[in-house]
């Protein structure tokens, strides 16, 4: 049995215009578009909550995961984004595992291997200004 998983775009792809970046913590997580909030009270801040709808209704695709626990609620809303068709993005130089250092480990090769892609923050910045540079050129 094959299973073919749908093909990632490159991070250099990320159109600041169709992306959010999600700050999780262990009860809330929050959007940068909009000025979004939203409330959970499980580990994914997807379950039980509008925030599909909120993302969907604004265009966004990509989104940038930040936030504590790495390993529980980042990653548990990060894989509920996957399966809803966005293309998760982790940022492990801004997030913080619960546990030790191996949880975040297991969670940022998870993520590589099978839910997104992950980037540095500073590459995350380096590339939004290539974009808007490619913008203010055309």
């Amino acid at each position: 049995m094959t299973i073919t998983f749908p093909t990632k775009p490159e991070p250099r792809a990320i159109d600041p215009a169709s992306a959010a970046i999600l700050i999780v913590d262990m009860q809330n997580a929050f959007a940068s578009k909009g000025s979004m909030f939203d409330l959970s009270t499980r580990y994914s801040g997807f379950y039980g909550t509008p925030l599909d709808s909120m993302l969907r209704t604004r265009g966004i695709r990509t989104l940038l995961f930040a936030g504590i626990a790495t390993n529980v609620c980042v990653e548990s809303t990060l894989r509920d984004a996957f399966f809803l068709d966005y293309w998760p993005v982790l940022l492990p130089d801004a997030a913080m595992p619960a546990g030790p250092a191996m949880f975040e480990e297991a969670t940022v090769r998870n993520v590589e291997e099978y839910f997104g892609w992950t980037l540095t923050a500073s590459e995350y910045v380096h590339t939004v200004n290539q974009h808007l540079l490619r913008e203010a050129r055309v």
